[in-house]
């Protein structure tokens, strides 16, 4: 690829485009795991951690 070629307004208006929308789903997942893993309470860790302990015995 010429050096030219990428300081072309389509390409960089679409790149940028592709980057906003890669970074827009990348955040929405992460705040969806960092909302289900805050919501649960020291009960339901504790119970689940017990529950996973004994499945490894």
């Amino acid at each position: 690829m010429e050096p030219q070629a990428l300081s072309n307004p389509f390409i960089l208006v679409f790149g940028g485009l592709i980057l906003v929308v890669v970074l827009y789903f990348w955040n929405k997942k992460n705040q969806t795991s960092l909302k289900s893993r805050r919501n649960k309470t020291f009960k339901q860790r504790y119970a689940q951690r017990k529950k996973t302990d004994l499945e490894k015995r």
